[in-house]
């Protein structure tokens, strides 16, 4: 034993380490298997958030047309007429809380029947308070009182690349969200020269008309409008910024009064200058036609005539002619740059008011 002990005895520190290393990782190996599992990292919500604050203002526009057509004469009867009810739907948003609601023109127009369907399952009937073809935006009142509603932003401000959410109801399928980003800004469609539309990868389809294209701070940058039949992933919505323009018009008198020259302009071509060698190297809009006992005509403005500048701002496109313009009222006094021949002219004249006739409606590439 006396040998026991002294064998013990001269080992004892060395033991006593490895019995207490032994003995924490025993005690960490229980305490591991004992612990209950990490929580698992929460997962990512997204665009969540955006969508539950934005999408209670969100609408669906449920219409009834009722379309005349004609009955051939197959057995001799002679021909006659019958009325049919067509019906389609579009999506549109709220904008103030007593029920003013933002859609398409397209959307309502012709319409004899409206019923809007809230995000919430409501529906209410509606009427067009104003609408405007040219820029295809409508205004539609519903009766509420404390609805949900959207904020207008800076479409202005929207920069290519930067997220976006379109809602509404494609197809008739209600309570759509989809997102993408904006693919480019100011783009020409040529259903509609007057708008330089917001283009984006945001999934849009028909039934989506009319409805918001909301950035990440919850504010709408466009409205949806038009689709590129052929593509996918290319959608166009109109800058809200035109509607801010068209919006107090809408609301108290119904349609849009705008400021009229009263002349048809073309951009300067190759082939134009075929035409006329004297417009090589200039830059500017030819005035085509001037109406007669419109404001350009009384002015002095004539065919052939360059329109090199508005209110001393150069004019290379005719959309720097129609955005000027756009920002005028009937009224208003303006100064025109122009080259005629090798005459430089600033021609003044007060601007009219357009005449219905000439506000054609827009007709969007939309089944």
């Amino acid at each position: 034993m006396a040998g026991t002990t002294g064998f013990t005895g001269r080992l004892t520190a060395p033991i006593k380490r490895a019995l207490l290393a032994s003995a924490v990782l025993a005690l960490l190996g229980a305490q591991a298997h004992g612990a209950p599992p990490r929580a698992a990292p929460a997962p990512s919500t997204g665009f969540v958030a955006l969508v539950n604050r934005v999408s209670p203002a969100v609408v669906n526009i449920d219409v009834e047309q009722r379309v005349r057509r004609r009955i051939p004469d197959w057995f001799g009867t002679g021909e006659g007429t019958t009325t049919q009810v067509r019906r389609g739907v579009g999506s549109g948003f709220v904008i103030a809380a007593d029920g003013l609601v933002v859609t398409n023109n397209h959307v309502v127009q012709g319409q004899s029947k409206l019923v809007v369907t809230l995000w919430d399952g409501r529906t209410l009937p509606g009427r067009v308070l104003g609408s405007d073809p040219l820029t295809d935006l409508a205004l539609v009142k519903i009766e509420g009182r404390g609805l949900p509603f959207l904020v207008l932003g800076n479409s202005d401000r929207a920069q290519v690349g930067e997220w976006v959410i379109a809602l509404g109801s494609p197809l008739g399928l209600r309570r759509t969200v989809t997102a993408g980003i904006v693919s480019s800004t100011n783009r020409e469609v040529s259903i509609n020269e007057r708008l330089g539309f917001i283009q984006t990868d945001a999934a849009i389809n028909p039934g989506n008309s009319g409805g918001p294209l909301v950035n990440m701070a919850g504010q709408v940058i466009g409205i949806n409008a038009v689709i590129a039949a052929d593509a996918q992933g290319i959608g166009f919505a109109i800058p809200v910024n035109a509607l801010k323009l068209v919006l107090d018009d809408l609301r108290t008198k119904g349609r849009v009064e705008r400021a009229w020259l009263g002349i048809s302009f073309a951009g300067i071509t190759p082939e134009l200058v075929e035409q006329f060698p004297e417009l090589k190297g200039q830059e500017g809009l030819v005035v085509a036609r001037v109406t007669a006992g419109s404001p350009a005509q009384r002015a002095g403005l004539r065919p052939e005539d360059v329109i090199v500048a508005f209110e001393g701002k150069r004019v290379t496109a005719a959309r720097d002619l129609i955005a000027a313009m756009a920002r005028r009222r009937p009224g208003d006094r303006v100064t025109l740059s122009v080259q005629r021949g090798k005459r430089r002219l600033e021609v003044a004249m007060t601007l009219g008011t357009m005449p219905e006739s000439a506000a054609q409606p827009v007709t969007p590439e939309e089944p």
